[in-house]
């Protein structure tokens, strides 16, 4: 596709995806589109790990199982591991 029609197409995509209320990192001042973080993860970072996908299905139904959810149980996964080397933790600090 010539440079010109890409721009062209770029520009409708930016629209589009701008009409959804998504924010663009051009918006940003870089260029992909990334969605709007929700407010219960503003201040908050990621932990994650590379597991089985036997192991997520069995954490997920774990979570359903005890009718709560999979961030609970890490929170009390997490808990559970810095009491054990006596490591002060609040998970909602």
């Amino acid at each position: 596709m010539p440079a010109a029609n890409t721009t062209k197409v770029n520009r409708m995509l930016v629209s589009v995806l701008r009409s959804l209320e998504k924010v663009t990192e051009e918006d940003l001042g870089i260029g992909r589109v990334v969605a709007p973080r929700p407010k219960s993860r503003v201040g908050k970072k990621t932990i994650a790990g590379h597991f089985d996908p036997a192991v997520a299905w069995q954490f997920r139904k774990l979570a359903l199982d005890r009718n709560t959810t999979v961030q609970k149980l890490l929170e009390e996964s997490l808990a559970d591991l810095f009491a054990k080397y006596h490591i002060p933790w609040d998970a909602h600090s």
